[in-house]
Formats: structure tokens, C-alpha cells, sequence
């Protein structure tokens, strides 16, 4: 299949909030589970000295391998499908298991942990309400609205011939009057918020 060159789809500043929690929220869960891993590993020695005194060495191995397992688990959910979905725009598909992070975190990974993570949740709500403001994903009512979602600045695809995929151009939003006084760039008006916002610096103008 081929598709048209892809659009640049600037974050909303609820999403790049979204970003920062579960990055930092991330930090924070990666510190505890070396703990937890460096305990698993204890476990194991302990668990296969005591080995040969039947169930409670036995016991001891399979502490440690939950231990090991389940810290690792939830640091490859949190990555690859919190933080890597918020940061690609996927903020449909980071909702669910971000929340499902600050929840299990609160009890696993520390309450300083699950706090980010249900912060990170409610951003990310906040940032597709952003979206629909400015007129994209499903509810949008702009011009570049699309109601499955495409990345900003998309238009539906359009098959030719045997079914191959024709994505034409991404038409540019047109930005507002207001400039930023800092970088002198064209600046996005929110509806939502009725101001307008400096991608390039990240600030409101």
C-alpha cells in the first residue's frame, strides 16, 4: 500500500503534560522495581539453599520469581503502552492502561507512582477534548474532524485501483493572527481555552 507523506501533528499542552507525568511517574517505578527485582534475586539464592528442605524453598523460588516478573511487566506496559502511545498521539489507546497503571501502582509501585499515573489519565482526557476543539479525531467538528481518528491534519484515504491506498497531502491549519513574542512564530488558537498557544515554545501567547 502506499500513503502520502505524513503530517505534523503538534501536541496539545495537555498531552505534552500527559507525557511528562508518565515519564516521571516512570522514573519513579523503575526505581522501586530494582528494589523489588534486587529482593527477587535475594530470593532466589535463598529459595535454592533451602531447596532441599522441600516446600518452603520451593516457596521461597516463586516469591522471588514474582518478584522479578511482575516489576518487569509493568515497566514494559507502562513504556510501551502509556508513555509510547501519549507520545505518538495514540491518546485513545494510552487511556486504559494508563489508568490501569495508577491503580496497580498505588498498591505495587507506590502511592507517589499511581498519583502521576492518575494525573497522566485525567491529561490525557483533557488532551482529546483539546483535540476535538481544534476539530480533530472522533467529535471533531473543524475541517480536518475525521471520525476514526487519523492523525491531525489528515484526510480520510482514497482507494484506486486494487485497493491501493491514496492518502493525499495534509492541508496545513491555517494559524491564527496572534504571533508569540518570544519566537515570533504564528501561534494556534484553542477554542477551548480562547487563547492561542506557541507550539514552538510551548507557553500560551
Amino acid at each position: 500500500m502506499q500513503y502520502g507523506a505524513p503530517a505534523y501533528r503538534p501536541k496539545t499542552p495537555s498531552q505534552g503534560t500527559a507525557e511528562t507525568l508518565i515519564l516521571v511517574g516512570f522514573i519513579f517505578q523503575l526505581i522501586v522495581s530494582v528494589l523489588f527485582i534486587a529482593l527477587g534475586v535475594f530470593g532466589l539464592l535463598l529459595g535454592s539453599f533451602f531447596l532441599f528442605f522441600g516446600f518452603v524453598g520451593a516457596g521461597l523460588l516463586a516469591l522471588a520469581g514474582i518478584l522479578i516478573f511482575v516489576p518487569i511487566l509493568m515497566l514494559y506496559v507502562a513504556y510501551h503502552y502509556c508513555y509510547q502511545r501519549v507520545r505518538d498521539g495514540d491518546l485513545a489507546g494510552a487511556r486504559g492502561p494508563t489508568l490501569a497503571m495508577g491503580i496497580i501502582g498505588i498498591f505495587l509501585g507506590g502511592l507517589i507512582v499511581g498519583i502521576l499515573y492518575i494525573i497522566a489519565y485525567v491529561e490525557i482526557g483533557s488532551a482529546e477534548n483539546e483535540l476535538r476543539a481544534m476539530g480533530v479525531g472522533p467529535g471533531g467538528t473543524g475541517p480536518y474532524s475525521n471520525p476514526y481518528g487519523s492523525p491531525y491534519g489528515y484526510r480520510r484515504p482514497t482507494y484506486g485501483p486494487g485497493g491501493v491506498v491514496y492518502a493525499p497531502p495534509a492541508t496545513p491549519i491555517q494559524p491564527s493572527a496572534a504571533t508569540c513574542a518570544r519566537c515570533g512564530r504564528a501561534a494556534t488558537y484553542i477554542p477551548q481555552y480562547g487563547r492561542s498557544y506557541c507550539y514552538a515554545c510551548a507557553q500560551y501567547v
